[in-house]
């Protein structure tokens, strides 16, 4: 929203931007440890500033999927600095079990932000999206109904193409009988 806000007023030349008075303000550079407790299915994030560790700092989880990031859940750390996340015990990943993780906190103006492919889920196994007989998959490995489809089609257009020529020719050669 306000960068639609901030887009009508660039079409105002006399508008300048105030820019907030910083002086004073201190912003903590958090760093955070990941680890998952598989007893109680919780993603364990601790956060902490200059080794101390930062209460009521809001922590929010994803699982970096395919086609982006989905919310695995959002917790706030108590006074030694721990939130607990639920996990999905039903959570699909990798052939180990492991998936990429992505936990963001934040408080007032500090932000962090960490990555780590943990051991947090299911064991699956990935089959390809190609394997056997399906419709996307290549010519060799096509569907026999949709080649039979495929070579009837074409077929039936060179015949009716063939037809018109044919028909074509029958009538000039009836033109130039007449």
């Amino acid at each position: 929203m306000w960068n639609i806000v901030a887009y009508i007023r660039s079409f105002n030349e006399n508008y300048k931007q105030e820019l907030p008075n910083m002086e004073g303000v201190v912003i903590p550079e958090y760093a955070m440890k990941l680890s998952f407790d598989e007893n109680v299915d919780k993603l364990v994030v601790k956060v902490f500033a200059e080794e101390l560790p930062q209460p009521e700092v809001s922590v929010s989880a994803y699982v970096m999927g395919t086609f982006g990031k989905h919310l695995l859940g959002k917790a706030q750390t108590n006074e030694l600095g721990i939130a607990y996340v639920d996990v999905d015990p039903t959570l699909p990943g990798d052939e180990e079990g492991r998936v990429n993780v992505m936990v963001k906190a934040t408080k007032g103006f500090a932000r962090a932000k960490a990555e780590e492919h943990m051991v947090m889920a299911k064991p699956t196994e990935l089959h390809s999206a190609i394997e056997g007989r399906h419709i996307w998959s290549t010519d060799r490995m096509a569907p026999i109904w949709l080649k039979i489809t495929f070579f009837i089609s074409v077929f039936g257009v060179w015949f009716a193409l063939l037809f018109i020529v044919f028909g074509l020719r029958n009538i000039k050669k009836a033109g130039e009988e007449a």
